[in-house]
């Protein structure tokens, strides 16, 4: 049974990672504050310098550098609770074709959640994370752990055939 993860009023950002890794199995070790800061400023880097440069980046930017940490917690659950139904969603089609109807309703699905409540994601940024899905194994853990083989694979090949059929 999928767990759901609760955002509660009274706690921060690190308390609601913290729920997650150890519902998620990742253990309390991971769970210290510093660890947690050290880890989301390592993430940051990695993010500017990979598209720090892009339109799409600075737009995130502006929408979320200066917004107070409790908004970022709230936004931080909400988004944890979008991923975890998508990719939920998503491995229960694992054993169908990347091109197939539903599968690519998931990519639009995920696409326009994320233009919607972070930047606007065109198909060049969606191919981007795509390829980030497979490439970093952060991401790849993280999402293989909801399907039964290569969940962040198989997500890519349907996140590559949306972008051909849909040019912008």
């Amino acid at each position: 049974m999928a767990k759901i993860l609760v955002v509660e009023d009274d706690k921060n950002t690190n308390d609601v990672i913290c729920d997650f890794l150890v519902d998620a199995g990742a253990g309390r070790e991971f769970c210290h504050t510093a660890k947690i800061t050290q880890l989301q400023e390592k993430f940051r880097e990695e993010i500017i310098e990979r598209w720090g440069e892009t339109e799409s980046y600075q737009e995130f930017a502006s929408l979320f550098g200066e917004k107070a940490r409790t908004v970022q917690g709230e936004q931080w659950g909400e988004f944890l609770t979008k991923t975890k139904t998508l990719f939920e969603h998503l491995a229960e089609y694992e054993d169908k074709y990347p091109s197939e109807q539903e599968l690519q309703s998931i990519v639009w699905q995920w696409k326009e959640y994320i233009s919607e409540n972070f930047y606007q994601c065109d198909n060049q940024m969606l191919m981007y994370l795509g390829e980030l899905y497979t490439t970093d194994d952060r991401f790849k853990e993280f999402i293989n752990r909801f399907g039964n083989g290569d969940l962040a694979d198989f997500f890519n090949k349907a996140i590559i055939i949306f972008c051909s059929a849909n040019k912008e």
